[in-house]
């Protein structure tokens, strides 16, 4: 459907009486500019894929979105949002109306009498996260008292199966009041849109250098929550950083995340006296390298210990092959490459996967169980337990055939290609490939440790070196090493 232009659009909506439906729209009155070289014209504001008016009508205001793109189902889109938040409480969200004809252009052209369609939704007042900081960098309590609102509102809203997938200084308003409201819901993720691609990737100074389309689920919001809270707690601490935002970002840029060892942002929030906003800034350097798949919710990201330092990552992102760090590993006996099987039989890594159930597994920072249920398998993590969605036998199936004709595990690709639950079969699939050497092509160079001879009584060499893997139950949070630093903060 090709759409209207905007001029056709705000010639339409400066008489609401003739071009809207809605009975609350008609009666109202848009926003018009008063001075200036726009002086008559309707106010209006950019959107992803449409074009916001302000209507004021019956003592409140709408925001009416009128599209400009043409995006795939993105009607649908808003039907499926305005069901989800009729049943749910969403963090931040307001009400949506989705309109299939709300407005009928009334202009002369090729449109003229056509109608097309409208979202309706509450006018959020106040200001952008950008602007709060700005005006309130003489009150270090104010964006201390903003932080810690934004981390329950973070939390609240990673609980639920859904993201926002666009979380920047922009959709983020503040009120009078303090409250927190979100806005511009094109791109948001809900569990009807599973197995899609995301229709936007996000503002690139909040994302993950990995970042893709593929990369579309309830886990998308994790990174850039993070960083909107250590920017704000950062600030907080010392107001001088400011001078990093260039009315973009808050602090970080897309080229912090890509090389943070080179960063002057990073090496300079190392010296932040409050080791709080340190410690959780190295955490996040830490997270830049790392597989897209694995960054933590903000929860997550707070207990657990960051991952090993990685090394400096280059300017230039490489498609080149890599192996996946060890990090990824159950067991530090296990290398990260190993020679893949002959065949890959679904029903015994199932049952594989079975004798692991209810146990705990720790590969590197990130710690979770495995399940088998009808549908395939689910994966829990974290303290406490957070299911994820279930890996259903279809996308079961897919990974297995992709790994069993590969000589090695990619960790980039397969955090490209495997996202959310997905990724926690790398880890559990190594093992299982490593547990069945007598199925594997001989290789010298990818060989596992070889069995001792029958009734030898020697061990093998490199299972006496080797630790075991840690699949113990009883490993409580507190012993965990992935908890030493939340301990390390006292709390």
């Amino acid at each position: 459907m090709s759409l209207p232009t905007i001029r056709d659009y705000s010639l339409s909506v400066k008489r609401p009486e003739l071009c809207f439906e809605d009975e609350a729209l008609k009666a109202g009155e848009t926003l018009i500019h008063t001075k200036g070289g726009r002086k008559g014209s309707p106010q209006q504001w950019d959107g992803q894929f449409t074009r916001v008016y302000k209507i004021h009508s019956n003592g409140g205001a709408y925001a009416v979105r009128c599209f400009i793109r043409e995006a795939a189902e993105l009607g649908t889109r808003y039907e499926k949002l305005n069901e989800y938040l009729n049943h749910s409480s969403v963090p931040g969200f307001v009400p949506v109306e989705y309109q299939p004809e709300g407005i009928k252009i009334i202009v002369p052209g090729g449109y003229e009498n056509r109608r097309f369609p409208i979202v309706k939704m509450e006018w959020v007042d106040g200001v952008t996260l950008d602007s709060f900081v700005d005006n309130n960098l003489r009150s270090s309590d104010k964006v201390s008292r903003l932080a810690d609102d934004w981390l329950k509102t973070a939390l609240r809203l990673q609980s639920l199966p859904m993201a926002h997938n666009d979380l920047q200084h922009g959709n983020i308003m503040v009120r009078r009041d303090g409250s927190i409201r979100l806005v511009d819901y094109d791109g948001v993720f809900l569990p009807a849109f599973r197995g899609q691609q995301s229709p936007e990737e996000g503002h690139k100074h909040y994302q993950h250098p990995d970042r893709s389309a593929e990369h579309y689920d309830e886990t998308i919001d994790n990174f850039p929550a993070i960083v909107i809270y250590v920017s704000l707690l950062a600030v907080a601490a010392k107001p001088a950083l400011w001078r990093f935002y260039n009315q973009d970002n808050l602090l970080f840029t897309r080229g912090d995340f890509n090389d943070p060892a080179s960063s002057a942002l990073f090496n300079e929030l190392m010296t932040v006296q409050d080791n709080s906003v340190a410690d959780l800034a190295a955490k996040l350097a830490g997270w830049c390298a790392n597989p897209i798949g694995l960054v933590p919710d903000i929860d997550d990201f707070l207990r657990l210990e960051p991952p090993k330092a990685p090394p400096r990552r280059p300017r230039v992102r490489t498609v080149a092959p890599t192996r996946v760090s060890p990090r990824l590993a159950i067991s530090q006996g296990i290398p990260s490459r190993v020679a893949p099987l002959r065949d890959i039989n679904r029903d015994d890594f199932l049952r594989f996967c079975g004798s692991l159930q209810g146990q705990r597994i720790q590969a590197g920072a990130s710690d979770f169980t495995v399940g088998v249920v009808p549908s395939g398998i689910e994966i829990r993590l974290g303290y406490p337990q957070r299911p994820r969605p279930p890996i259903d036998h279809a996308k079961l199936d897919g990974i297995l055939r992709e790994y069993q004709s590969s000589g090695s595990f990619d960790s980039r690709h397969y955090a490209k290609e495997h996202t959310g639950s997905a990724f926690y079969i790398l880890p559990i699939l190594q093992k299982y490939i490593y547990d069945n050497p007598d199925r594997r092509p001989p290789s010298s160079a990818t060989r596992g440790p070889t069995p001792p001879p029958p009734g030898s009584g020697r061990a093998n060499p490199a299972q006496e070196t080797s630790p075991p893997v840690n699949l113990d139950p009883k490993i409580s949070p507190t012993s965990n090493p992935a908890s030493r630093w939340w301990e390390r903060q006292g709390r």
